[in-house]
C-alpha cells in the first residue's frame, strides 16, 4: 500500500496540500524510499529549481519527511492512464535514481 507510509499517515493528503501551497510544483509524490523513509519527489513547471525556502516553510508541518528530490516531470514513471507509478518510483529511489 503506498497511500500510506508508517509515521506519515495519508501521502495523499500531504502531496495535496504541498500542490495547493507551491505554485511551481507541476507534481509531488511522496514514496518510501532508502530506510522506508518518506521521499518526496517532485517535478516543477519547466523544471526550474525548487525554492529550498519556500520548500522548506511549506513542508514545516511535516518534519517526517525527507529532503526532496527533484526530477524532470518527462522522467515521473506514469501508466498509459497518467497515474504516476509509486511503486517503480519507490525502489528507483532506493537504487539511488
Amino acid at each position: 500500500e503506498f497511500d500510506t507510509i508508517p509515521g506519515v499517515g495519508s501521502n495523499l493528503e500531504i502531496e495535496d496540500v504541498l500542490l495547493d501551497e507551491l505554485a511551481e510544483l507541476a507534481e509531488v509524490v511522496v514514496v518510501p524510499g532508502p530506510g522506508s523513509r518518506a521521499v518526496p519527489v517532485v517535478c516543477t513547471h519547466r523544471d526550474e529549481p525548487l525554492d529550498p525556502d519556500r520548500w522548506r516553510a511549506a513542508t514545516a508541518a511535516y518534519p517526517q519527511l525527507a529532503e526532496p528530490v527533484q526530477i524532470p516531470l518527462a522522467e515521473l514513471p506514469r501508466t498509459a492512464t497518467l497515474k504516476t507509478r509509486r511503486v517503480e518510483l519507490s525502489r528507483r529511489l532506493e537504487a539511488g535514481l
